[in-house]
């Protein structure tokens, strides 16, 4: 995009601003241009860029689900402006903006639990698979669809000698036995107690709503890993950004399919 096309779409956007704060009842009643960065309702919901980052919402709580996602290179007040006028007939900004079969809830829920399986792996840095044990070893080598048998049950105590005292930790969340209520250890079955374990200790909507690093304080009394030095800062929550952005992009580790996570 040329440094001309740029300031047209910006030109444009700003125009379409106008238009609709002179002309719409529902913007004026709703007060969407309070803040200059503000989203129209005509775009209705949550904005993210491709690398996951939020961008802002349109203030309208009936919108709250909705998301769009745009791949743009202006500032990012610009890039505001312009995405806001995608419906307003400036056809080069369609080609930039989105709608996504994929509600702001859920999106958040997915990159959360992607980012838990990274903070359980450790010192491996790569999210666990859902045939994960612990310390590093696998309770079956094969993959749900390849024996869906190995996954009836949750695989309980690992003890590596008669010595060790030995963890039940298990799973792509790593779930103590004790704790884990789901009638099998599918991967979708794990998904779902994950959140379970949420919403019992009511982190769950802290979760839907994206605010990571309150969930990072909040749910470490139910992902230990959260505490470790390794993860302080903003390492993991630079983890769920990114898993985000894959989430907006089509790429997902989460096994149950979008549309059926939050159901349960």
């Amino acid at each position: 995009m040329n440094a001309f096309n740029g300031w047209r779409q910006q030109i444009n956007a700003v125009a379409d601003v106008l238009y609709w704060k002179e002309n719409s009842k529902k913007i004026t009643d709703n007060n969407i241009f309070s803040d200059s960065s503000a989203i129209s309702p005509y775009i209705g919901g949550s904005l993210y860029n491709f690398k996951g980052e939020y961008l802002g919402c349109d203030g309208l709580k009936e919108h709250n689900d909705w998301i769009f996602v745009g791949d743009y290179s202006l500032p990012l007040p610009v890039s505001i402006d312009i995405l806001t006028s995608s419906y307003m007939g400036t056809n080069n900004v369609k080609n930039i903006t989105k709608s996504l079969n994929l509600k702001n809830r859920e999106l958040n829920i997915r990159a959360i639990l992607s980012t838990i399986r990274t903070a359980e792996a450790g010192y491996k840095n790569q999210p666990l698979d859902y045939n994960a044990w612990n310390r590093g070893i696998k309770f079956t080598e094969k993959t749900y669809e390849e024996c869906p048998d190995d996954y009836k049950t949750h695989p309980g105590l690992l003890k590596l000698n008669e010595n060790d005292k030995g963890s039940s930790a298990a799973g792509a969340y790593q779930f103590l036995k004790r704790y884990y209520t789901e009638e099998d250890f599918s991967p979708k079955s794990q998904d779902k107690g994950a959140i379970v374990l949420m919403t019992v200790h009511k982190v769950f909507d802290i979760a839907t709503r994206g605010d990571f690093s309150l969930f990072q304080r909040k749910a470490s009394n139910l992902w230990t890993s959260f505490s470790v030095a390794a993860w302080q800062g903003k390492k993991l929550e630079e983890r769920f950004i990114k898993y985000r952005g894959q989430e907006l992009s089509g790429i997902s580790m989460i096994a149950t399919p979008i549309g059926k996570l939050i159901e349960v």
